[in-house]
């Protein structure tokens, strides 16, 4: 079994978003074992997020997607598929906050590829 990275070690440095005025821009990494994604749609105020590990295998993904500074808590994400695999939670709190993907997808043949911390988003309610 073979274990790989949906973020890498640089994911808090290149990975976080940050507002610039009042627009926010999502977390983005793309490591040796995939790619993971987190956004806040301001028009919906959902948080919206995606993994795709580096597998051509069907893979199922369990998470959590966390909330911080005006937000508190965490949801439960999960999601079974090929390729890109996504889906939206409510967004929290008020004030400056931030969401946070956390999780691992594991592939039918056995490997296994993890979200490393870092892949945060921040947004304003």
């Amino acid at each position: 079994m073979k274990k790989g990275l949906l973020a890498f070690s640089l994911a808090a440095l290149l990975g976080t978003s940050f507002i610039a005025g009042n627009q926010t821009e999502a977390a983005s990494v793309t490591g040796p074992g995939g790619t993971s994604r987190i956004d806040y749609l301001r028009g919906s105020d959902e948080i919206y997020w995606s993994v795709k590990p580096n597998t051509s295998w069907p893979y199922q993904f369990l998470g959590y997607v966390t909330f911080g500074y005006g937000a508190s808590g965490s949801v439960p994400v999960a999601s079974a598929g090929v390729g890109l695999e996504d889906g939206l939670v409510d967004a929290r709190g008020s004030g400056y906050c931030s969401a946070t993907l956390s999780g691992t997808a594991y592939a039918l043949d056995g490997d296994t590829f993890t979200v490393l911390p870092g892949v945060t988003t921040y947004y304003t309610r």
